[in-house]
């Protein structure tokens, strides 16, 4: 939306509009949401502090980190994208919110259990230091 909205101002978006277009407009229209991603995204941060001691326990979960960081991010875009595009579209609206929220919750926990599930052999058999718990926990996650 914030890209659309940035754009609408100037009439249809064609090729050389993008490119006609100053930065500034561009920067202008992102670095909001750059600036709010970075805020959310500090959440996780506090989320490493609350479970520091079981981090120090089990050191060999912050190897994962980086997998279990990118597929959060990975899962989401893929349903930015798919939704935003179903607007685009208008399979949805903003008046189906409720319908939306209670799918993708779905799909979420169904995706979640299966990543999970693939997760567990990953972390067991391909880490030489991740005992039992471990595999479990980073496969929770």
């Amino acid at each position: 939306r914030c890209f659309a909205a940035a754009r609408s101002s100037r009439g249809t978006s064609s090729r050389a509009e993008y490119l006609d277009t100053s930065l500034y407009v561009d920067v202008r229209a992102r670095l909001p949401w750059l600036v709010g991603l970075m805020l959310v995204q500090s959440l996780s941060g506090v989320i490493v502090e609350i479970f520091s001691s079981l981090i120090s326990d089990h050191i060999v979960l912050t190897a994962f980190l980086t997998m279990l960081v990118g597929g959060g991010g990975n899962a989401s875009g893929q349903t930015i994208a798919d939704l935003v595009q179903r607007l685009r579209t208008g399979e949805v609206s903003p008046a189906d919110f409720g319908s939306v929220l209670a799918r993708e919750a779905s799909i979420g926990a169904i995706l979640g259990l299966t990543v999970g599930a693939c997760a567990f052999p990953r972390v067991s058999l391909l880490s030489k230091h991740a005992g039992l718990v471990d595999a479990v926990a980073v496969s929770r996650c």
